[in-house]
């Protein structure tokens, strides 16, 4: 995998040397990565984060010295951050903070891969790449959902559909539904469309979660789901070709 055509220049900080280790072996394999530095002290990691002015860093939150989020205000501006951790419950915190990524340990070497694919994304296209912070907040694909003080990661292929009303997107699956504070029309730009169709402005429903279709009123089309509730979901005109040319009707 080629980051870019200059090594992109990555440092790690962890407190636990096998960590370390490990990644930098990973690291080691990709074209394109150069690891200029690592520190088990996330205090001496930031004197030399601002000396060596890296491109990337991998940065472990759960440090006896100093937490993550901690070394943050220190570091250089437009420094690009990946937390690394063993812990799930830090990803609001992390992509709040403006991370491109967020692995959770043990990562592989694919789910690596597909951080450094975000940030080569992010240096070809700047800022608005980094916006896509509720997915993939785990080695599976996921969104998070924030109820009051819980924080739940929901595989994305167990939605059977997401509904908009009142500026509120929600996500049902077999029998629990979901708040999430991400917008339809982002839902749809940043998940597959071979799996999730828009066939109605307040609907994007996941098609392998789709019962039946049957022909309806004005040209429309009713959708039924797989869920416990047989639930029913009328689309637009414009909704019905869509889900033609889906399912080859």
């Amino acid at each position: 995998m080629q980051i870019k055509n200059t090594p992109l220049r990555a440092y790690l900080v962890d407190d636990e040397k096998p960590a370390i280790v490990k990644l930098e072996m990973q690291l080691s394999n990709v074209e394109g990565v150069k690891v200029i530095g690592y520190s088990q002290s996330p205090i001496e990691a930031i004197g030399e984060i601002k000396e060596l002015r890296p491109d990337l860093v991998f940065l472990d939150i759960n440090m006896a010295e100093l937490d993550g989020f901690d070394i943050l205000p220190f570091l250089p501006d437009k420094t690009l951050i990946i937390f690394t951790t063993a812990s799930d419950q830090h990803a609001i915190t992390a992509f709040e903070n403006s991370a491109v990524d967020y692995l959770l340990k043990p990562f592989d070497t694919t789910r690596l891969l597909k951080a450094l694919g975000k940030v080569d994304k992010y240096l070809t296209h700047g800022e608005d790449s980094r916006d896509n912070h509720l997915i993939n907040a785990s080695n599976r694909e996921k969104l998070v959902s924030k109820q009051g003080d819980r924080i739940f990661f929901v595989n994305i292929e167990d939605i059977h559909y997401f509904k908009s009303a009142q500026g509120t997107v929600h996500g049902f699956t077999e029998n629990k539904v979901y708040p999430f504070s991400i917008s339809l029309e982002k839902l749809e730009a940043e998940l597959n469309p071979q799996d999730f169709v828009r066939f109605h402005r307040g609907y994007l429903i996941n098609v392998n979660h789709v019962k039946e279709v049957q022909r309806w009123f004005g040209g429309k089309l009713l959708v039924i789901m797989s869920d416990s509730n047989a639930t029913e979901i009328t689309s637009s005109r414009d909704g019905a070709r869509i889900l033609k040319r889906q399912f080859d009707l």
